[in-house]
């Protein structure tokens, strides 16, 4: 496992204000065959396609090929056990895309501007077209571990740091938070309610390049 590497993540305009105000310190995101490893190595789809995640069970680690864990194990279509992994560990660092604008030769972030001014202000270019070099906040990952996504509403900590709004707490925080799930994931197939395997990251704020 490398470490130290850098990787993008995309985050909407509320989630950035989050960010700044040092209110977010974690995100939850659907295990995929993208951000996830098998066995220590990349996965063809015709493996991650046999991995059953409905017979799964979670290792504290280390592994054996010395992973410090936690991670899963799944259950195969073949009857094998592998060892599924983030591709992004301790140590490592989200470089993050936004949306965005060009004004004067300048970037101008989304998450910058009143809602009410954004339509006055368009075209704006989504954030997967975020080039590296314009890109202005860093994350550095502390952890990561896997869960059900629904075990979340078993730690108020957690919900807390995913970017809870001030004055919600109990089951209204709770309720923000699914309601922001669903907003970005029920349409994949991945809401709530389908409670899906995610990675937990959680990171610190490194800091703001000023332009």
């Amino acid at each position: 496992m490398s470490m130290g590497q850098s990787r993008p993540i995309i985050f909407s305009a509320s989630m950035i204000r989050a960010i700044l105000g040092e209110q977010k310190r974690q995100t939850r995101r659907v295990i995929t065959r993208r951000n996830s490893l098998v066995d220590g190595g990349p996965a063809a789809k015709w493996c991650w396609d046999l991995l059953d995640f409905d017979t799964v069970w979670f290792d504290p680690g280390p592994s054996i090929n010395g992973y410090p864990g936690p991670f899963l194990k799944v259950r195969c279509l073949d009857h094998t056990v592998r060892r599924v992994y983030p591709r992004v560990n301790a140590g490592d660092a989200f470089w993050v895309r936004e949306t965005y604008r060009l004004g004067h030769g300048r970037p101008v972030y989304r998450a910058d501007v009143p809602e009410t001014d954004w339509a006055s202000m368009g075209p704006w270019r989504p954030a997967i077209y975020l080039p590296r070099r314009l890109s202005r906040i860093t994350l550095t990952v502390r952890r990561v571990w896997p869960e059900r996504l629904q075990d979340i509403a078993g730690s108020a900590t957690s919900v807390l740091r995913e970017g809870r709004p001030q004055g919600l707490s109990g089951k209204k925080a709770l309720a923000w938070f699914r309601g922001l799930w669903d907003g970005l994931n029920a349409g994949r197939g991945y809401g709530w309610d389908v409670n899906p395997l995610v990675w937990v990251y959680e990171f610190d704020f490194t800091g703001v390049a000023f332009w």
